[in-house]
């Protein structure tokens, strides 16, 4: 999508289904080894009770969907804060939503309130500050 083609109040929402598979690659690619993520045993013993996924994965998953999907290829990053609200276990699927908030046509910056569903309870709450090339 072009800057030209955003309009302030624009929507974006996508899916992700987080799984084992996924959080194993995370790990090894990032070093985050954290036994939070992948140690069962170690996991029934904290406050979750279970393993919960990296909340980076939920950052990673914005990143990708901002460079690739809304506003697309183009866009780089220059701002992103996360709220996390609640845990992710794994075997979630992830309702990414997106929201145009803020415009400066004369720099083609963009402000995007992004949000992390899982069902209808939010995981993770935040803004990212864009800036689009084409």
């Amino acid at each position: 999508m072009k800057f030209a083609e955003l309009d302030l109040g624009d929507t974006f929402s996508t899916e992700v289904f987080i799984d084992e598979d996924y959080v194993k690659r995370f790990a090894e690619l990032t070093g985050d080894k954290n036994p939070i993520h992948l140690n069962e045993e170690f996991a029934k013993e904290s406050i979750f009770g279970q393993r919960i996924i990296h909340g980076m994965i939920v950052g990673a998953v914005f990143s990708k969907t901002i460079a690739s999907e809304f506003p697309g290829p183009g866009s780089i990053y220059l701002y992103q804060d996360m709220s996390f609200l609640a845990p992710i276990y794994l075997n979630s699927l992830l309702n990414i939503e997106f929201r145009v908030i803020s415009l400066k046509s004369d720099k083609k910056i963009i402000e995007i309130e992004t949000k992390c569903f899982v069902a209808s309870e939010m995981k993770v709450n935040g803004k990212a500050l864009i800036k689009c090339l084409n």
